[in-house]
């Protein structure tokens, strides 16, 4: 697969889309893009009718992008298009949240001063999540007199092996810091 560029005005919206998206979260969708680029193109079928990516384009149009990047996806019948169109929501829905390690980033943005409302959460959900963890020591970041500890349990390591994960470098880059693998993203701004 490869990512092309396309006019807007050549995407069709899928008619039976279940998924809605309320001007808040289309919103929230384009300060995303602003702050991050455009990393998830949105995904259409031979005939330009979007499969995965309506809200990304409402945040597109919002934000008067002539064009957006897309997946053009001819592998598909049309059966598997639809079940797609639902998957891509329902799938990503079923997913949890290690709620002390949401709250430990949300601390170690608020700290460097990140704009945490852009990446989708409320100030009252954020409020709640670092209520009574700005005072446990999140050395995991580099801060707090216990640089190195993350508070998760010692016994299993970031492997799943067993042992203890070794403490990050406070200095490496977060691939280093946290095993994620080098990748590259779109950047809507230079479109």
């Amino acid at each position: 697969m490869q990512i092309e560029m396309m006019q807007i005005d050549r995407l069709v919206p899928y008619i039976r889309n279940a998924r809605t998206h309320s001007a808040e979260q289309v919103a929230q969708i384009a300060a995303s893009i602003v702050e991050f680029g455009f990393t998830n193109p949105i995904q259409i079928g031979e005939d330009g009718v979007i499969i995965c990516g309506h809200g990304r384009l409402l945040a597109a149009r919002s934000l008067g992008l002539a064009e957006v990047p897309v997946l053009v996806f001819d592998h598909l019948s049309a059966t598997q298009r639809r079940g797609l169109v639902l998957a891509d929501n329902q799938i990503a829905e079923n997913a949890g949240w290690d709620e002390r390690l949401k709250a430990l980033e949300l601390i170690a943005l608020r700290d460097e001063d990140f704009d945490l409302p852009v990446i989708g959460f409320t100030e009252d959900e954020i409020s709640t999540l670092m209520e009574g963890l700005d005072d446990l020591d999140n050395g995991i970041f580099g801060a707090g007199s216990g640089a190195g500890t993350t508070g998760l349990d010692d016994r299993t390591g970031a492997d799943g092996s067993g042992g203890a994960a070794p403490p990050p470098v406070a200095n490496a880059t977060l691939a280093e810091r946290f095993g994620i693998p080098p990748f590259s993203v779109l950047d809507a701004r230079r479109c």
